[in-house]
């Protein structure tokens, strides 16, 4: 028995009803982000500058976003990428002197934080992530998370509990 693409592997999804899921923009997180823009950067592959995009309403902004969502596609444009190699440092000639930079369509990059929040908060409001999870969380890091390993091991050595550590 074919259950689709989806199966039975998680079935806390199978009774979701995508139709109603709204694209998880608030009109303020997305002028923050607008106003977080540097007017400065590069132009992305679609020639629209992010001074131009900064200096847009939210409103207009926004029923894109919400189009695209709907659709469950986004423009072409917004996938293309211009990988230019930019100069560190040392002899011009040698090729491990330039590290790869991405430019991305400002847009697109605009919606990939508002989806990644929402995600985000999402995960955090329905408690799915435990307070041990430090990966792609706002705040949390490599380090954070070795400080806390660190932080459990000493507390419990100071106890005078075994502790045993499997790498």
């Amino acid at each position: 028995m074919d259950d689709g693409p989806r199966g039975s592997q998680c079935p806390e999804l199978e009774n979701h009803d995508c139709e109603n899921d709204q694209v998880p923009a608030d009109p303020e997180v997305l002028c923050d982000l607008l106003l977080q823009l540097d007017p400065y950067k590069s132009m992305c592959p679609n020639g629209i500058h992010p001074r131009i995009v900064k200096q847009l309403t939210v409103k207009p902004l926004l029923m894109i976003f919400e189009l695209f969502w709907e659709s469950g596609e986004a423009p072409a444009y917004w996938k293309l990428v211009n990988i230019v190699p930019v100069f560190k440092k040392g002899k011009k000639k040698d090729l491990r002197n330039y590290r790869p930079v991405s430019l991305t369509s400002v847009p697109s990059k605009v919606m990939e934080k508002i989806i990644l929040g929402g995600v985000e908060k999402h995960l955090e409001d329905n408690m799915l992530i435990g307070h041990s999870q430090h990966g792609c969380m706002r705040g949390k890091s490599c380090l954070s998370n070795l400080i806390s390993f660190y932080d459990k091991v000493t507390h419990t050595a100071d106890q005078v509990k075994p502790c045993d550590v499997i790498f």
